[in-house]
């Protein structure tokens, strides 16, 4: 066990990079010499998660030598996204995922327990994890809870009663459920409990359950035959699910617990009630083997307030701050005491008016050693660069607030007239059509409520309140209404190319120049949205979706329609899409184009697999293309009927399918684009990288091609492709030179480098299928109120069907990620999230994902994406780099750009670009290397950035608010842990006493590796 706990320990560690090594060496020596708690508070997206994993092996391996037999860890996250994102990086031994949301509560956690330790001991495994998240593991409500808990409840006590009794109980545990799937429930439970029945479970636990009050009052009246009903029958329920959620927490008894983002938890640490009580019986054990304590955030407090802030939310951050120091210090009051003493020194003079910068300089850093003595780390960017410029660009977007935002605000006005009320000005320059997208808000409701009102939103000459169905129906042009939606339009669709017709984002390693659409793309990048409200993304899903679809399937509908009215039937490839017209276009296709259609994407073929290597450096497309059409054409002897029949000859085997594909008079040209480009020759390519066995890679090239010609059939595919190639007739065939003149291979290359950064390329086939599940992603539908809707819903107001009777619109182009209640079911569920996460992070659609604050701490959208896009400003500067980091991360689009960019060498791979890359920055910087540059920025001016855009009409308050917003990221951190934070910030932006260089000392350096260094 020692020698398998020193491969994973150097394993895990030997993944970090210089400055993480040098905090997974601080946490340890901190454990090592007594103290039970520390913070990582490193700046977003540096890695938090993976220093946790070699803290995690290393805790492991101390407490194995301390003489622990079983080694737990219990990691917290905020909600099921985040852990679904981190528990896989965070894993140190293959183990069981809890896929169902409910097995999360704590109430069912003493069966998972007792199955993890028996797998540990059947498997000889040392480390056992454990996800939990407050909201379902902690949360005790006043009610019955979910099914699965019951049924596993009423398995439970059915051991401490007669057998007679089991049938009354599985009953009242029913609780209106279905009788088969409650069945189904319970014997699924019960299996599993006697499975792992012995060595004390559940035994133990009964016997604490038997000597419960509750246990007394159920037992009592169950021999009574008076099993409550109601009210009684749930508080009954709530009682067992908090007796049992007691003693799962009981039962981990964690040696290391990890706590993720845990400022949106902070009850859990310091409060009060049944969450906190709950928090207590795992969290502090005994006085002598209570367990480590890794805390993780980029803001373990709220790290700068604005007085506003502070008044009209009554939070005090002061105080925030010194509970997360006096958590640290549990144990020890007398150290906390000092550290007060030493900070309440410097705090002083910070708010002195006149200070000494001699003297302050001496007090901050007698306050920064106090702090990093308290077992807090944080590295930031800042620290390793000279100034956010070096990596990031911010254009100037200055909009004129046109025709459209002039006329929707006074109809809007007017509207609102009656009401005496004022329209938020914010609101129309924030989206169009607004009595479309608004839903929820009360404003609407309001409108909806009052007769007048109702009356006038109801006018058929309303123009710029409602959306124009009609003319999406007849794919016609969205009015210029909006500034913002007009400025974003311009950078997708209008300055630097069409990007409706892009199926992938263009490779940043192209093996050669990409042509057709993508061929000035090469700057392309997704884009992610950030807004204070809630209507916003949804309505950038629904118009950035539909103005996509309108310039390529509704291009071609047109097309087509013109083509019928002229009689002329071009083969052009468009019959394919099979389009119902009908009083007008239709929206959808009435058709899609058939899979089996799309054989020769299958086809998984060896010869044409080795008939192209990337050379490493972007050639001309067609010398390229030349050295391998004469590679297949003087292999291509013999008489021939079918691409099959060829393809199966030049692979050395005899085709006897019955699918056949006529060989065309070009069929050179035809296997020169499979050769470059099939999705089954390419994944073939891609997956020899990754795997040996032969069977193995037959299998992922298979699925992976078979998701592709899946994707390719949907109708946005089909619009996409049909609209480039008009000289090629069939579909298949266009869809292949598509493929090769977007660089599918290097695409795919690139994808699967980022999947195996957070996947590990160990498990290859891990990443496959989340490729596969990523080309299934289907889109949401939003249902858009519009005019008719609303005016039958007013008119006949107890006609429950007309209240649902909404223009339905899809997104695929760009996607909404927040707490929608205007989606589709499949919407709405938590799975989609990760889904919608996951599809982002890929090279495929959506290019654009608009957020609320949902999206805004501890997911990684940085893959492909180095825009965001502030659709509304925050208040607070914090808040501005919380939604930066979601794009600034490891290996992030920007910098792989920038490396490819900056390179003067030829590397094949990906991992040859970055192991250059690390070889050249470490022999630069003469031993302090920090590998900071060039896995999350350069060292120097940064060729590729990452772009803030921050879309202001002009004249308007938002102006001086934003330059007021980046006064203050150069100067919060001066206030970190301070009272009146506003105070001294503006009091530092006023005074011309202090230069930059001054300024950068002032700042609190709790970066172990800068402490390794001496700095």
């Amino acid at each position: 066990m020692e020698k398998t706990l020193d491969n994973i320990c150097a394993g895990a560690y030997g993944k970090l990079k210089n400055f993480q090594k040098a905090t997974v060496d601080r946490i340890c020596e901190l454990f090592k010499s007594g103290q039970r708690r520390v913070l990582v508070a490193d700046e977003v997206g540096l890695g938090k998660t993976i220093i946790a994993r070699s803290v995690t092996a290393e805790t492991a391996r101390m407490r194995f030598h301390e003489g622990d037999d079983l080694f737990k860890v219990v990691y917290v996250c905020s909600n099921q996204t985040v852990s679904r994102q981190n528990i896989r990086k965070l894993q140190l031994v293959e183990q069981k995922q809890v896929g169902n949301l409910c097995e999360m509560r704590l109430s069912m956690q003493h069966l998972r327990i007792a199955e993890d330790e028996a797998a540990a001991l059947e498997k000889k495994q040392f480390i056992q994890m454990l996800a939990l998240t407050p909201g379902t593991s902690f949360q005790l409500t006043e009610s019955a809870g979910c099914m699965e808990e019951r049924a596993l409840t009423a398995v439970m006590l059915q051991r401490l009663v007669e057998e007679k009794f089991h049938g009354e109980i599985s009953e009242f545990f029913r609780y209106g459920v279905g009788e088969t799937g409650w069945n189904n429930s319970v014997e699924y439970y019960r299996k599993r409990v006697d499975k792992v029945s012995g060595s004390g479970y559940p035994e133990r636990l009964l016997d604490k359950v038997a000597k419960t009050d509750i246990f007394s009052d159920f037992q009592r009246c169950l021999t009574d035959n008076a099993l409550p009903a109601g009210s009684g029958q749930r508080r009954m329920l709530t009682e067992f699910r908090k007796h049992f959620a007691a003693f799962s927490a009981e039962s981990l008894a964690p040696d290391l617990v990890i706590m993720d983002e845990f400022q949106r938890f902070r009850t859990l640490l310091s409060g009060e009630g049944d969450m906190a009580e709950l928090a207590k019986r795992f969290l502090q054990g005994d006085a002598e083997n209570s367990p480590r304590v890794l805390l993780l955030s980029a803001t373990p407090f709220k790290l700068y307030s604005t007085l506003e802030e502070a008044e009209a939310s009554g939070e005090d951050q002061y105080r925030e701050f010194k509970d997360v120091v006096k958590f640290l210090h549990s144990g020890s009051s007398e150290r906390f005491e000092d550290f007060q003493t030493v900070w309440g020194s410097y705090s002083a003079l910070l708010h002195a008016p006149e200070k000494s910068a001699g003297t302050l300089l001496e007090s901050k850093n007698n306050a920064e050693k106090a702090l990093y003595d308290s077992g807090i780390c944080r590295t930031e960017r800042i620290g390793f660069i000279s100034g956010d410029k070096d990596f990031l660009h911010e254009p100037e977007m200055l909009l004129d607030a046109g025709y459209g935002d002039i006329c929707s605000f006074l109809e809007m006005s007017a509207i609102l007239a009656p009401l005496s009320e004022n329209l938020p000005v914010d609101y129309v320059k924030s989206a169009p059509f607004l009595l479309s997208f608004m839903e929820h808000y009360q404003l609407k409701e309001n409108i909806t409520k009052n007769p007048e009102c109702a009356r006038l939103a109801r006018n058929k000459k309303l123009q710029w309140s409602w959306l124009d169905t009609g003319n999406i129906s007849r794919y016609g042009e969205i009015p210029r209404c909006n500034a913002k939606l007009d400025a974003l339009f311009d950078i997708l669709f209008r300055e630097n190319g069409d990007s409706s017709k892009l199926l992938w984002v263009p490779p940043s390693k192209p093996d050669y120049e990409l042509q057709g659409v993508f061929k000035n793309q090469q700057d392309f990048s997704k884009i992610l949205i950030f807004s204070a409200w809630e209507m916003v993304p949804r309505m950038i899903a629904v118009l950035t979706s539909y103005e996509a679809e309108r310039r390529s399937i509704g291009t071609l509908i047109k097309a087509q329609i013109a083509n019928k009215k002229r009689k002329k039937r071009k083969k052009s490839g468009i019959a394919a899409l099979s389009y119902n017209v009908k009083h007008g276009v239709e929206r959808y296709p009435g058709k899609r184009v058939a899979a089996g259609k799309l054989n020769l994407l299958l086809w998984d073929s060896k010869f044409l697999a080795a008939c192209f290597t990337p050379s490493g450096t972007c050639e001309d497309y067609s010398v390229c293309r030349q050295r391998v059409f004469e590679n297949i054409s003087q292999h291509c002897n013999g008489q021939y009927s079918s691409f099959e029949e060829l393809l199966s000859a030049l692979d050395g085997a005899v085709y006897n399918g019955e699918n056949r594909t006529p060989l065309s008079e070009d069929f050179p040209d035809i296997l020169t684009d499979m050769a470059l480009a099939s999705p089954a020759v390419c994944a073939r390519r891609t997956l020899q990288k990754y795997a040996s066995d032969e069977k193995e890679i037959s299998q992922g090239v298979f699925a992976l091609a078979a998701a592709f010609a899946a994707r390719f059939c949907r109708p946005e595919s089909v619009g996409a492709v049909c609209s480039t190639n008009h000289d090629i007739d069939r579909y298949q065939f266009k869809l292949l030179r598509y493929c090769a003149e977007g660089g599918f291979q290097a695409m795919l290359d690139e994808y699967f480098f980022v999947l195996q950064a957070d996947i590990g390329a160990e498990n290859w086939q891990t990443m496959v299928e989340t490729a596969v599940s990523v080309l299934k992603f289907t889109t949401a539908v939003y249902d858009v109120d519009t005019r008719t809707a609303f005016a039958s819903r007013i008119e006949n107001p107890a006609d429950k069907s007309r209240h649902e009777n909404k223009f339905s619109m899809r997104s695929h182009f760009a996607a909404s990620f927040n707490r929608d209640k205007g989606s589709s079911a499949d919407a709405k569920s938590g799975n989609r999230k990760e889904s919608l996460r996951t599809a982002f992070n890929s090279p495929f659609y959506p290019f654009v994902l608009a957020s609320t604050s949902v999206g805004q701490e501890g997911l990684d959208f940085h893959t492909y994406c180095r825009k965001i896009m502030h659709w509304n400003l925050p208040a607070n500067p914090v808040e501005l780099e919380q939604r930066e980091g979601r794009i600034n991360r490891f290996q992030c689009f920007a910098i792989r750009r920038s490396l490819v960019a900056a390179a003067d060498k030829t590397c094949r791979s990906w991992k040859e670009l970055f192991d250059y890359a690390d070889e050249r920055e470490a022999a630069a910087c003469c031993g302090d290397y920090s590998q900071m540059s060039p896995f999350w920025c350069m060292r120097e001016n940064q060729p590729v950035k990452i772009e803030r855009l921050v879309p202001l009409i002009k004249y308007s308050s938002s102006i001086a608010a934003f330059s007021r917003l980046k006064k203050l990221l150069t100067h919060y951190r001066l206030t970190l842990g301070q009272q009146r934070q506003q105070d001294i910030a503006e009091a530092f932006i006023g005074s011309d006493r202090f230069d930059a260089e001054f300024y950068r000392k002032l700042f609190l350096q709790l970066s172990p590796y800068k402490k390794q260094k001496g700095f």
